[in-house]
């Protein structure tokens, strides 16, 4: 029951759509104007669709203000500078480790040259008479490189008289001094020559410690006349040379 009662009002509602349909086209076609110049013969519409509808739509204007705006120039291409090949890297030598210092031993200076020497001399005063001192001299290398330096000194006279002189007589090496005494003396005019020995003395240098030039001296307080002559002190001197012998 309920589908025939649906069916019906779906009927009408065609029918009322069909009706309009039909007298809005009666309307339109009553309602088109007539010609003035009599009536329009109702021949059929040239029902050809317009062959301008087939057409693209125009994409051109008259307005020059319209067109569209042309795109802005490019600009040239700058040639792109080639790449320039590097080198390939120089491996580096890899560090050689250096060897650690070695500590060196101290290096000890080394001693002069020991020259050996075994030389003597001497040397005689002048007094203008037969009273003079002499010095003798001598000069040794010892066994561990030393050198020892010897001076004697000798009274040289014929006849003689005179009395002792106490520590008023020197022996001088280098500047080192000895201090000596001398006895009494009585020597007669037909006793002849004599040399008498008066004092011995010696100093002793490293082998790096002689000096180049050596001096010595002597000398003896007379104080008194000798043939004639009046004599105060005598002296008798000399320099050696040490690096000639």
């Amino acid at each position: 029951m309920k589908k025939t009662v649906t069916l019906l009002l779906i009927l009408s509602l065609l029918c009322a759509v069909l009706g309009s349909c039909v007298r809005q086209k009666n309307t339109d076609h009553h309602s088109a104007p007539s010609s003035p110049e009599g009536p329009v013969s109702s021949l059929p519409a040239d029902t050809s669709k317009d062959e301008s509808s087939f057409l693209p739509p125009a994409s051109g204007t008259d307005d020059p203000s319209s067109e569209p705006t042309p795109p802005p120039p490019s600009k040239p291409d700058v040639p792109t500078v080639p790449d320039v090949p590097t080198e390939p890297d120089v491996p580096t030598e890899p560090d050689v480790p250096t060897e650690p210092d070695v500590p060196t031993e101290p290096i000890e200076p080394s001693l002069p040259e020991n020259r050996v020497i075994n030389a003597s001399g001497h040397a005689v005063s002048d007094t203008g008479t037969a009273l003079n001192l002499w010095l003798d001299w001598t000069i040794e290398t010892l066994e561990d490189g030393s050198y020892k330096v010897s001076a004697v000194t000798y009274l040289d006279s014929y006849s003689l008289m005179c009395g002792k002189r106490t520590n008023s007589n020197r022996l001088v090496i280098d500047g080192v001094p000895l201090i000596y005494s001398t006895p009494a003396m009585n020597y007669s005019t037909d006793s002849g020559r004599h040399h008498t020995k008066f004092a011995e003395f010696s100093v002793t240098y490293g082998a790096d410690e002689l000096p180049e030039k050596l001096t010595m001296s002597a000398d003896w307080f007379f104080a008194g006349t000798y043939s004639g002559i009046s004599i105060n002190t005598i002296t008798v001197e000399t320099t050696i040379d040490t690096t000639a012998l």
